[in-house]
């Protein structure tokens, strides 16, 4: 892929967990130095939250840099959602493979909204990556239910940081990847839409599609070829501007 056209392979950086000083300089050096489209956000450290004041500057870098972080079924903090399982043979290493990034997902997407970043940096965007769409409107259902429906006993206003509804945030500033062949796919663009939807293949991970059937499943998808335009070019470029444009 890299010697056929260079051009279109698009670097994400992992950043490793450091202290938050090194953690900034590595952000800077990999989006302003070596052309970074995204970074991955790392998991906190041990007893802090990314809702932490020291969390700030990373917050205020990736909105000066006007650069998107990307949840890749990162922790919000420990333990991991699946690690009753971990370890365990037999089918429980499906159940437990499946729980991990759609629920790490579902956490971390709660957690920027109920703690109030996305509404402290409206500028930043998001992705919640392979982890499958299909959660998305019941959990954008729930998310709203307890922010201001009858679940909303749990918080008092004076603890509320939200100024709109969590499915608004994430109208805003949030994207998630469906897989092609995904089941959900046509319910969710019903009761959601498609314009915070991106697409992704996990190439090449043993247990992702055939290369040569992961756009085909998609675009037999029984969606809206509008949908589908979004989906594969005018979301992506809205999440990562044009540091993904190739002309």
């Amino acid at each position: 892929f890299c010697s056929a056209d260079p051009s279109k392979l698009k670097m994400v950086a992992s950043i490793p967990p450091y202290d938050m000083e090194n953690t900034l300089i590595e952000f800077r050096r990999a989006v302003s130095d070596l052309g970074a489209v995204t970074v991955m956000m790392p998991k906190p450290h041990e007893g802090t939250f990314w809702h932490s004041q020291d969390y700030s500057r990373f917050w205020d870098m990736a909105t000066d840099l006007d650069v998107p972080v990307s949840f890749h079924g990162v922790q919000s903090g420990s333990p991991h959602t699946g690690k009753r399982y971990q370890g365990i043979p037999g089918t429980l290493i499906a159940l437990e493979h499946a729980i991990g990034f759609p629920f790490e997902n579902m956490i971390s997407l709660g957690h920027l909204i109920y703690t109030g970043i996305l509404e402290t940096y409206p500028d930043l965007r998001v992705s919640m990556l392979e982890g499958n769409a299909g959660w998305v409107p019941f959990w954008l259902g729930r998310l709203d239910d307890h922010a201001s429906g009858r679940q909303a006993v749990f918080v008092t206003e004076a603890q509320n940081p939200m100024q709109i509804l969590p499915s608004e945030y994430f109208k805003r500033q949030v994207f998630v990847a469906c897989d092609g062949d995904e089941f959900a796919l046509p319910g969710v663009i019903d009761l959601i839409g498609s314009d915070n939807l991106l697409w992704n293949t996990d190439y090449p991970h043993p247990d992702a599609p055939d290369p040569d059937r992961a756009l085909p499943d998609f675009l037999n998808q029984p969606i809206p070829d509008e949908s589908k335009r979004k989906i594969l070019w005018d979301n992506p470029e809205r999440l990562y501007g044009d540091r993904i444009r190739t002309d």
